[in-house]
Parts: structure tokens; C-alpha cells; sequence
């Protein structure tokens, strides 16, 4: 029960509660980090409450693994180096972030001044993926201006 895709990474038998997704590591010898950070994206979040009608219910929104599968997932492209870069630095982020949920190295990042914020990390992931997109200034300019 969502608005969205809220989706984290299954690496073993966690709990996951009702909002949700687990993703298995994918089938195509991409890392599943990548797919987390592509589809918590704004770009996704976007496209996604655009296309499925049920994301608007103003009760209980559901978010159906049908519908995900309909949205337009590009996977990168391994000749193309600013779309290599860009998956390198989704899965980085991605996997910070989730030490960052999870509190690991918690000490260490207070150490260290110049890590970057929930709030950054995300931000790297959504300009990473407006790359892999191939989306312009003013496409980028138009989604980091909603929600």
C-alpha cells in the first residue's frame, strides 16, 4: 500500500512490511542495487504515479508488480561511459544509503565530515538515472521541481 514503488534490496529472509518490495538480484548479471536506486527514483516515482491510476486513490493506493513491470526500465549501456559512471554511482549510493538506514558505520560517518547526507545521496541517485535516461537540463530541472 503505497503511492509509489518503495523497494529495497532481498539478500536474505528479512522482514518486509506491506509497503515494501523485496527485489531478488536481477536475472541479467546487473547489480539489484542498480534497479533500487532506479525504481525509489524521482524519474520512476514520476512516471510511475502518471501511468497507474490506483497511485492516486485517496484510499488505499496500492502499487502492483504489473504495473512496475509496464514502466520503462533501461538498463545501461556498458560502451556508453557516462552511463557506466552513472550505474557505478547508483549502486554506490544505493548501498551507502542502506548502511545509513540500517546504522551501520554510523561513528564512522560522524568522523568524517564530508560524507554525504540521506538527502545527497539520493539527490546523486536521481541525477545518475536522469543520465541513464539521457533527459535534458530542463526535463531534470521540471522533475527535481515536483513533490
Amino acid at each position: 500500500t503505497a503511492r509509489h514503488p518503495i523497494v529495497g534490496p532481498k539478500h536474505t529472509a528479512e522482514y518486509f512490511r506491506n509497503s515494501l518490495l523485496a527485489l531478488f538480484e536481477p536475472d541479467n548479471g546487473f547489480d539489484v542495487h542498480y534497479l533500487v536506486g532506479l525504481l525509489n527514483s524521482r524519474l520512476i516515482r514520476f512516471l510511475y504515479k502518471t501511468a497507474v491510476h490506483e497511485s492516486a486513490q485517496a484510499s488505499f493506493p496500492q502499487v502492483k508488480v504489473g504495473s512496475l513491470r509496464d514502466l520503462p526500465i533501461i538498463w545501461p549501456d556498458w560502451n556508453d561511459d557516462q552511463q557506466r559512471e552513472a550505474y557505478e554511482l547508483i549502486v554506490a549510493s544505493v548501498r551507502e544509503l542502506l548502511d545509513l538506514h540500517r546504522g551501520d558505520s554510523l561513528a564512522d560517518r560522524k568522523r568524517e565530515s564530508q560524507s554525504p547526507t540521506l538527502e545527497q545521496l539520493e539527490r546523486r541517485i536521481d541525477e545518475c538515472v536522469l543520465v541513464i535516461y539521457g533527459l535534458d537540463e530542463d526535463a531534470r530541472d521540471d522533475l527535481f521541481s515536483t513533490e
